[in-house]
């Protein structure tokens, strides 16, 4: 389970396996049988707002001939329809546990969306400014600090 060390901040839980790449990816089936994250963050509510807040701004942008790519949708289908992320009814009708649990929802989320899930693999469209800088602020935002 995450762990909270003061009431204002708010640990998640990050599934991934542990590879040389900074952002986590799926677990390795040993690494599955362990049960334990590879990655566990300390942030304020709204350092997960403000990522929500992020990537949205980057996936609502209108795309060439007013379209958006499959990517973008994906972010933008989510933050739309999803429950499990960080909004004021999150915030002030959840005690802090269950506010964990949907954090940890949420960040697990956000990076199969960002990895390009399980069964596909991400889009290569190279022109949509969302498929370039997501992955970027979502990586920002799950790297280990330096104090």
């Amino acid at each position: 389970m995450p762990i909270c060390t003061q009431q204002s901040h708010i640990t998640g839980m990050i599934r991934g396996s542990a590879s040389t790449s900074r952002i986590p990816t799926l677990k390795s089936a040993k690494a599955a049988s362990s049960g334990r994250p590879d990655y566990q963050l300390e942030r304020r509510f709204n350092d997960f707002a403000d990522l929500r807040h992020q990537v949205w701004t980057y996936a609502q942008r209108k795309h060439e001939e007013g379209c958006t790519c499959t990517y973008c949708d994906a972010f933008m289908s989510y933050i739309v329809h999803s429950m499990a992320q960080p909004r004021l009814f999150v915030k002030l009708a959840t005690g802090v546990d269950t506010r964990k649990k949907l954090m940890a929802t949420f960040c697990n989320e956000f990076m199969a969306i960002t990895l390009g899930g399980k069964s596909e693999p991400r889009p290569r469209n190279f022109e949509c400014d969302g498929f370039l800088a997501i992955p970027y602020v979502v990586q920002r935002f799950f790297q280990k600090e330096d104090a």
